[in-house]
């Protein structure tokens, strides 16, 4: 079930469950008959909105081993700034929750005269100050952090430390949300379902600030070699006890003492041995290119992505759409399709979009693969370089040509052009049910 692809469902979800559980903790609880409890409970049901949401993205974001069980990783980085955003205006909604209430219970109810609230019960209700200075000052922090997300001007490795204080603000959080909670509120289903997230979010807090993201996932590399291309870093990397790799899945790069990076599996050679490719020009891949040396042990996680690229069959015709170091994830597939062609019985189109074809070395061994097809497969597969020095960048008339006939449609490059891809896809008569896209962007 890939839930990933459905960010907005997932966010009614987040919603309609707690809600409900709300509705059922009411059933049997009773609530003082004065404006300050109901309002209390106010605040207990727009809190938990996106109390659930926020604890989705920090337990997840550490990658555990069952994170790829509702999708790919690399679509859920899309739903998780989708959820991020959402957690934020929830958290607004709750903020000015008190103030909501103020202004309209006295309008929807009718209240006794002379009834005062019971005090609190609830043990750590002693520490309510802190809860709600603490929680006050770590919301403006996330706010600021979410907000230098939308910055591209902030460098990967800068954005992803600030990125990691999110753990801060989520543990300060999980204890304003343990502390909040009355006394009534803790024996209801949505009270159990607090306290059991504040417990997970704050293991999973920890091992984010403690860099143990994705741990169980890592394992060993020797380089065996590196190829300095005009646009590209080839990595040619060994591990002795390997996990099960495919090209096109994904694997996160760690130097020592650097952050990890994502880099998509561009061929396995055997068992043990698989190459990547990488853009040069960027940061990390400049401080690779000065760094890496042929018997370098690094540490690679992974391998995540739930890459699927099925060969047309009769009847079916099929689109291949690589941008950029995008392409990598193409590479595999079209170079093995001179050994697979038997296997082709539909229409196969594949298109690189390239900024200087002369120059790129992906291209080139693509475009060598292909003419190794014989005359019959040639046929069947329509093999296009769109090279914007020369031709312009792509454009959305284009794309919705490409797309003419076209039954699904693979895509690989960056969020804008994704975008575009799918509404022309759409407008060419294609379903979104049939578009898989590959997430080039990670903020």
């Amino acid at each position: 079930m890939r839930l990933y692809d459905h960010p907005y469902k997932l966010l009614t979800a987040f919603i309609v469950v707690p809600t409900i559980l709300f509705g059922l903790g009411l059933l049997f609880t009773d609530i003082d008959p004065v404006p300050k409890a109901y309002i209390k409970e106010f605040e207990f049901l727009t809190g938990t909105w996106c109390w659930a949401v926020g604890s989705f993205l920090v337990v997840t974001a550490i990658r555990p081993r069952f994170v790829e069980k509702w999708g790919a990783l690399d679509s859920y980085y899309h739903c998780h700034k989708v959820l991020g955003i959402a957690c934020t205006i929830l958290v607004f909604v709750h903020f000015f929750s008190k103030d909501i209430g103020v202004a309209l219970l006295p309008q929807l109810f009718t209240f006794p005269e002379g009834v005062k609230m019971a005090a609190n019960s609830w043990p750590l209700a002693r520490f309510t100050p802190f809860a709600k200075t603490s929680s006050n000052i770590v919301s403006v922090l996330a706010l600021i952090f979410v907000l230098l997300s939308f910055v591209p001007q902030v460098r990967y490795r800068s954005w992803l430390k600030l990125h990691r204080l999110l753990a801060v603000v989520a543990i300060v959080i999980s204890l304003h949300v343990l502390i909040l909670l009355r006394a009534n509120q803790v024996v209801t289903p949505l009270g159990w379902l607090t306290i059991a997230l504040a417990v997970v979010t704050l293991y999973a807090s920890v091992i984010s600030l403690l860099g143990k993201s994705g741990q169980s996932k890592r394992f060993a590399v020797t380089l065996l070699q590196l190829q300095v291309g005009a646009k590209y870093l080839k990595l040619t990397l060994h591990a002795e006890q390997c996990p099960s790799l495919r090209a096109g899945n994904f694997v996160f790069l760690r130097l020592p003492g650097s952050n990890a990076h994502p880099y998509t599996v561009q061929s396995v050679v055997d068992a043990t041995t698989f190459t990547l490719l990488i853009k040069r020009g960027g940061y990390f891949a400049t401080l690779l290119e000065q760094q890496l040396h042929e018997g370098m042990a690094l540490q690679c996680e992974g391998p995540y992505g739930l890459f699927t690229l099925p060969l047309p069959q009769t009847g079916q015709h099929a689109l291949w759409l690589g941008q950029g170091v995008g392409m990598s994830a193409l590479y595999d597939a079209v170079q093995q399709l001179p050994q697979h062609a038997a296997a082709l019985t539909g229409r196969l189109t594949i298109v690189l979009l390239t900024r200087n074809a002369a120059q790129d070395e992906v291209v080139s061994e693509l475009s060598a693969a292909y003419q190794r097809l014989e005359g019959a497969h040639q046929a069947q597969v329509q093999f296009i370089v769109h090279d914007s020095a020369t031709s312009g960048r792509i454009t959305p008339q284009r794309l919705t040509e490409l797309c003419s006939g076209v039954d699904s449609l693979y895509f690989c490059g960056d969020s804008k052009l994704k975008a575009t891809a799918l509404q022309s896809f759409e407008q060419a008569g294609g379903s979104a049910d049939h578009f898989h896209g590959e997430y080039a962007q990670w903020r």
